[in-house]
Formats: C-alpha cells, structure tokens, sequence
C-alpha cells in the first residue's frame, strides 16, 4: 500500500525538503493528492512534479501528513497508535455539517412537524437498518425488506431476521443517548443485532472466545485483517468507553464527528463479537452522534450510502493499517459518506416537498379526502401492482390502527380500492382506472 517507513525517509534529504517546498508545481501536485486523500497505490500514477520523481513527490506528502499528526488512544496490533492528520477539505467538510445541525430554521417545517419528523426519522431507519444488514449479508431485496417492516411481519429467514433486528437497534438508540457506553450497553446492542441470526446463539451478546477470527475479502479468500488478540480486548474496550464517555468540550478533545468516526473504525478493528461487528460500529457510531446534540443524524440512512461504495468502504480500513496507522484514510471517507448523506436527505425533501404541493393541489378538487389518502392515491397511480393493508398504511403514516382502517375503507366506499381478503388479514387492490382520472392534468 506504501512505499513504507524507512523508504519515503530514505528519500526525505534537507536538499529535497528544501526544493519540495519552493516547488510550486510539488504545491499543486499535494494539493491534489490532499484533495481525495490518496495512498500510495493511486499517487504512483500521478504526473510527478518537474525536477522530482515520484517517489520524491510521495515522500514529501508523507512529512506533510505526519507533521499535522494528533495521535488517538487506538493501539495497532503491532503496537504503535493510529493517528490523523485532517486535511483543508476534512475542516470544511466538518464546518458545513456543523452549519447545517445548527440552522434548524433553514430545513422544512416538516422538521419540527412532529407527525412529518416522525415519518421521515422511520423512513431513514428502515434504510439505514436495511444497508446495514444487506452489507453484512443479508439476501433479502430492498422491497422485500421494506414491506416487511411496514408490515411489521414475522421474519421468514435469517436475513429478513437480520434487517429486523436492525431496524430495532435504530429505533432504540434514541433511548440510549443518555446513558455512558459500557460492556453491558455494548454487548446488549450486538445481542439485539443478532439475535436468531447466528449458528451458535452462545455467540449472541458475547465477546468473541478466541483468536480464529479473521476478516476475509469475500472475492479472494485473502485475510485482510487479524483483530487484536483476545487477551488484550477488555483492556481495549475499556480504553474505548472511557474514550466514548469523555466530555468533547475538554481541552483537546476531537470534533465530534472525528470521535464518532473514530468508535466506528476502532470497535471494527477490534473486532470483539464472533460476528456483527460492523452493525454494532455503526450503532455505536448513530449513537455518539445523538448523544451529543446531532439531532439530523437520526433522519440520516449512513449505510445506505456506504454500501453504495462498499470497496471504498473496506478499502479504507486496510489502507489506515497498512499505511503506517494512518486513519486519516477511513476519516476523509466517513466525511464523505455524511456528506452524501446530507444531499440524499435533502433530496428527500425536496421530492416529499413538492408530492406535499401537488397533494393540497388535489384537496381542492377532492376536498372530502385527506392528505394520507390522496398520498396513497398518488402512489397507486404510478404503482399498478402494489396493495396496501392497515398495518402497512398505519406505519408509514404514524397513525393509530382506527385512523387507518378508516382511511382505506373511506376509499373503498368511494370506489378507489376493492378489498380482498389474503388469508387471515384484508388487502385493499387499487380500482386503477378511477385512480389514473384523478392525476389528468387538468386536476393541476
């Protein structure tokens, strides 16, 4: 992944050191390396600067990171600690997001619409809960995976168990913001994540026994990663809940964000669970945030986006191990990943904002139909396959069971739905032809 320690220090010289800073193209060219937060693997193709090789050029931005360095209480394996060096882009990123949390006037009403927060926070747990579970191996669709928890269904198989237990640790997390991070804390959060999941149950809310785990490459087979050994967890889970625990307004202490990024690499490196080890990283990671007044991180589907660039992901950790505890690497992409975080939740709004518009547009043609029903109308319209029954709709809208059942018979009265009885539950099918009438575009 490097050019290793001794290499790029070799080629450090007082002459080189000296040229490298005059340099304005060695300027440019860290500039852009800076930028992406590139290892070695990728620099060795960049365009060295004139007058160096780019063995040279990798040199200098080596002593350009190490000379920014602030060290962290995680301890490698080969005994050393991981440190950071946050990058210009890193520091605006973190500016941006903090703007963001602290200019609540500047999101939709639908925020502090408790009904509409309500909405969106599920919503944005049930994807994050989904992502999650699908990275770790849940073989279940996206669709399958929604219905089943708007449904609140009876999990068929592992993987649907899986995305279940998810979406309850999420759901949970808000509960625990104000409570210290412990072993019990921890192994009751990785319990809930695997609970009916595992071959052994034994290994459901314990630590792992013993040294046989390995992080593997699911193409090659190859070992990317040996955990600390078994004998030193405790002692470094210790470390780490004293880490968690800690006052962030002290006197040095990391900007939140680094800190919650930072639980999230250290209790993966650890490893200390047989399995559900990055579901538990990223809980803890939710609940750090929350705990710690990052009230948008709860609207916030972080593993959805993560999956998305899973290589990226997992490439991130070999590349902070393997390049001289440089964490660095996993840190400028967790910024990334909130940060696209953040645009797909504004996105979301934007969607849900305007279908919000066009839904008060049809009350005033369809005044005796509320918003919930019109919304549901507006979905089967472009939807000709899907059905609805009051579980579903009373948990996508926040309502109690009467106010959905109401809903979906009023339709049903109005001719807009049949309703079919599906073993021991009823299903309401869209009449589409008088649904489609309602979306003309005469109806504004």
């Amino acid at each position: 992944m490097s050019t290793g320690l001794v290499d790029w220090k070799k080629q450090l010289t007082p002459t080189l050191l000296e040229q490298a800073v005059a340099s304005g193209e060695m300027a440019s060219c860290i500039r852009s390396a800076q930028a992406s937060y590139h290892g070695w693997d990728t620099f060795k193709y960049h365009t060295p600067p004139a007058g160096f090789s780019i063995e040279q050029a990798w040199a200098y931005l080596k002593f350009v990171r190490s000379s920014h360095r602030t060290d962290t209480p995680v301890l490698a394996v080969n005994g050393e600690t991981f440190w950071y060096s946050l990058t210009s882009g890193m520091h605006q990123s973190l500016s941006a997001i903090d703007a963001q949390m602290g200019s609540i006037a500047h999101f939709p009403a639908s925020y502090t619409d408790h009904k509409k927060q309500a909405e969106i926070r599920l919503s944005s747990i049930r994807e994050e809960a989904i992502a999650s579970s699908q990275m770790e191996g849940a073989n279940t669709s996206r669709k399958v995976a929604k219905d089943i928890l708007l449904k609140n269904s009876r999990p068929h198989n592992t993987s649907e168990q899986m995305i279940v237990n998810n979406y309850q640790v999420m759901q949970k997390l808000m509960s625990l913001k104000d409570a210290d991070l412990d072993l019990r804390m921890l192994l009751d959060i990785q319990k809930e994540l695997t609970e009916k999941t595992l071959a052994d149950e034994q290994d459901s809310g314990a630590l792992r026994a013993g040294d046989d785990i390995h992080v593997v490459n699911g193409i090659t087979g190859e070992i990317v990663h040996s955990p600390p050994q078994r004998e030193v967890l405790e002692q470094e889970l210790q470390k780490l809940f004293k880490y968690a625990n800690a006052d962030p307004d002290g006197g040095g202490a990391a900007h939140p964000i680094i800190t919650a990024s930072i639980l999230h690499f250290w209790l993966a490196y650890l490893h200390p669970f047989a399995d559900g080890n990055g579901r538990t990283a990223r809980a803890v990671f939710y609940w750090y945030l929350l705990r710690h007044g990052y009230w948008l991180f709860q609207f916030l589907a972080v593993s959805r986006v993560i999956k998305k660039t899973k290589r990226q992901y997992e490439a991130t950790f070999v590349y902070s191990e393997t390049d001289e505890n440089d964490l660095t690497y996993f840190l400028h992409y967790a910024l990334k990943v909130i940060g696209r975080s953040i645009d797909d939740l504004a996105a979301y709004q934007k969607k849900k904002s305007e279908q919000g518009d066009t839904l008060r547009d049809l009350q005033k043609h369809l005044n005796t139909l509320n918003e919930r029903q019109i919304q549901l109308l507006k979905y089967f319209s472009t939807h000709a396959e899907a059905v609805v029954d009051i579980a579903t709709h009373r948990t996508r809208h926040q309502v109690v069971y009467q106010t959905a059942r109401t809903d979906l018979l009023e339709l049903a009265e109005l001719g807009y739905l049949t309703v079919v009885r599906n073993k021991r539950k009823f299903e309401f099918v869209p009449v589409l032809g008088r649904i489609r009438v309602l979306f003309r575009s005469d109806h504004g």
